[in-house]
């Protein structure tokens, strides 16, 4: 329980940032409605690619690549955790897709497969539905925007969180800072780097030959807890 705990506020979070960011645009583009999926765009901007710098309890690098205005979306995290003497580093790649969510351990060459929890809650959603869910989301949690502010050249909302002391900044539907401070473990994720025009190949959604994948199928009562910035790649 002491676990979960710790990773129900980014989950909530994520969730709803990424109802959030429909509220950007009021009008589908013919592009977004395009695509072969039924999930509504997660993001405003079609594809790119950021980079973050990781610092508080872990340190180290994260690196996300998105398509299909975020239907689509590989991140690699590469973090040290210190602690009672003790360094733990993780290397990990998770690769989103509307059915699937699959996290590679670059260190041991193995990985999972489960189905995207969100692909039921959200599948045939119109965006206003999606950004109604996430307003109603932030306002049970106590969630407010308190202005703005500017991450790695780009503007972005801040959405302040009572619960762990929760801070995030969306631009686009897109998370550029995270900031939480728990019974004194504090984390931050910002931004470095944005590059919208970033080639977004298929390699980053493809798991290499020799990577040995369990499927978990799907876990009841996770929800949309799944895939988030700091717990697909730790799911213990």
């Amino acid at each position: 329980m002491k676990n979960l705990n710790r990773i129900a506020w980014p989950g909530l979070l994520f969730l709803s940032a990424l109802a959030l960011g429909a509220c950007d645009s009021d009008n589908e583009s013919e592009e977004a409605a395009s695509s072969d999926s039924d999930m509504p765009k997660r993001y405003q901007v079609r594809q790119g690619m950021i980079e973050y710098a990781v610092s508080g309890m872990q340190s180290g690098t994260e690196t996300l690549y998105w398509r299909d205005w975020g239907r689509e979306e590989a991140k690699y995290t590469n973090t040290s955790l210190s602690m009672m003497g003790m360094t733990q580093t993780t290397k990990t790649w998770t690769i989103i897709t509307p059915d699937t969510i699959i996290t590679i351990d670059q260190t041991k060459n193995t990985a999972t497969s489960m189905v995207n929890p969100a692909k039921a809650m959200m599948e045939n959603m119109t965006e206003e539905q999606l950004a109604d869910m996430g307003e109603q989301m932030m306002q049970q949690m106590g969630g407010r925007q308190e202005g703005t502010d500017s991450v790695a050249g780009q503007d972005c909302d801040i959405w302040k969180i009572p619960m762990g002391n929760a801070q995030t900044c969306l631009w686009n539907g897109l998370t550029l800072s995270n900031t939480a401070d728990m019974g004194g473990m504090s984390m931050s994720t910002m931004a470095t780097t944005i590059d919208t025009s970033a080639s977004v190949s298929d390699e980053h959604f493809t798991v290499p030959e020799g990577i040995n994948v369990t499927d978990i199928g799907s876990i009841p009562g996770l929800g949309g807890f799944t895939g988030i910035p700091g717990m697909a790649d730790n799911p213990q």
